[in-house]
């Protein structure tokens, strides 16, 4: 029943249930392991809210997933449940040089995000060589430290030249987007 609701929600190619490929959604290279009942790829916020409204309906725990490169266990599904793999959301919506702004979905990776700030003269100041799979999301969530280079930073100052700042929509318990 739930598996069909899954599917009316987001479509059958992204629901999957087949253990082997559950259990990849289980690992990272943190050395912790658990295997998730399903893993949804919804590609917008009304999937989204399609998934967390039926999980909660049912009292099913959800676990975020924004990329596969993950360190530290934070996008695990320690209970089971269902893992909500966002990377089919990898699209950059804007970016605004004016501001030093980008809005992004929650799948977009730092090989995505890197060139397409450079080809407008800006740059997310980011960890010490992010690996390019890994979702910018990710990397803010997990808290990796940030790094401003020297050359990028005006003398006395503190201001940043050409650093962005990312923002993301997100889907609150109650399904409501904030």
């Amino acid at each position: 029943m739930i598996t069909a609701e899954l599917i009316a929600a987001v479509g059958a190619e992204n629901v999957i249930t087949d253990p082997g490929s559950r259990r990849a959604y289980g690992r990272n290279h943190s050395g912790v392991a658990s295997t998730p009942s399903w893993v949804v790829r919804p590609d917008g916020a009304a999937e989204i809210q399609a998934v967390v409204r039926l999980a909660a309906a049912h009292h099913i725990p959800i676990t975020p997933r924004s990329s596969a490169m993950g360190f530290y266990g934070a996008a695990l599904p320690e209970l089971g449940g269902i893992v909500l793999d966002l990377t089919r959301m990898n699209r950059i919506l804007k970016i605004d040089g004016r501001n030093k702004m980008c809005r992004l979905e929650p799948g977009v990776t730092w090989a995505q995000a890197a060139p397409a700030l450079a080809a407008e003269g800006l740059m997310v100041c980011g960890p010490l060589l992010p690996h390019r799979e890994r979702s910018v999301l990710t990397t803010a969530l997990e808290r990796e430290p940030i790094l401003i280079p020297a050359a990028q930073t005006r003398p006395r100052s503190g201001i940043i030249r050409g650093q962005t700042s990312a923002a993301f929509k997100g889907v609150i318990v109650n399904a409501n987007t904030v």
